[in-house]
């Protein structure tokens, strides 16, 4: 399958159109919306303009859904529902785009965001509420992705694997919350451990050298070798998009440059 080289709009947060203009003059393959800043218009014309935007760009798209302030297994029942109900509004509001792809396009979505503990999540209704907005996003054209986070349950291979192999989730996988999980940083695991453990899921890719653990921000490769062991191992499984996720076009295009470079030899 193609590899198509994608950015986050997060780099220009609500202006979607200087956001395509950059991936047009620049060369990429398609853009993933992170709904966090840009988030979709009730008004029925400016939502419009958006998904006709969309199809005269002609690019891959994909979205990143809202993690600020959402938990849909959260430990407290009315938390959990609210997030997911709002889940929910958005596929609703996707669906008639969605539905007219040739493709169907990754809805990533976190569980135990921003370093949430653990005590605040319930993992059965994790499970149950991941799964029935699976099959929301399913009927609408979609494909739910889970992604690893450098924390929580979605930092370890085995209950990440549990949480996806249970709710019927496809796989974003995050290479730069991967090398900065506990597990790969104390070496009982290594990224090509968790890309041949999730193969049969993962279908979108997050690209990066690392998340700072104390500021959050994530950090372009300094070389191929911050990149070429999560390249090799995740390749074969021909994922479509690859999501150079940086939050500055400096850093977006340094983190192009080694990729491209390394891929070459």
């Amino acid at each position: 399958m193609k590899m198509e080289l994608m950015f986050s709009s997060r780099i220009f947060r609500s202006s979607y159109r200087e956001a395509i203009a950059y991936a047009l003059k620049n060369g990429y393959g398609g853009i993933e919306w992170y709904l966090n800043d840009f988030r979709l218009p009730l008004n029925p014309k400016k939502l419009e303009a958006f998904l006709a935007a969309l199809d005269e760009a002609g690019l891959y798209f994909s979205f990143h859904l809202p993690t600020t302030d959402i938990e849909v297994g959260h430990r407290d029942p009315l938390i959990a529902r609210g997030a997911l109900e709002y889940l929910k509004m958005y596929v609703k509001i996707l669906s008639r785009y969605l539905t007219s792809l040739n493709y169907r396009t990754p809805l990533t979505l976190h569980v135990g965001s921003n370093s949430i503990p653990m005590e605040e999540l319930h993992w059965e209704r994790t499970i149950a509420n991941l799964a029935e907005l699976a099959g929301d996003v399913d009927a609408a054209g979609g494909m739910l992705c889970l992604e690893n986070l450098k924390w929580g349950w979605a930092s370890d291979l085995e209950r990440f694997r549990e949480l996806v192999r249970r709710s019927g989730v496809m796989v974003t996988f995050d290479v730069g919350h991967a090398r900065s999980s506990p597990s790969v940083q104390e070496g009982r695991v290594s990224l090509r451990d968790w890309a041949e453990t999730l193969a049969p899921w993962i279908v979108h890719v997050h690209l990066y050298a690392y998340e700072d653990w104390d500021t959050g921000v994530h950090v372009p490769p300094r070389s191929w070798d911050e990149l070429a062991e999560a390249y090799e191992a995740l390749r074969p499984l021909e994922p479509r998009g690859w999501v150079l996720e940086l939050p500055d076009p400096e850093g977006l295009e340094q983190t192009r440059a080694v990729l491209e470079s390394g891929i070459k030899g």
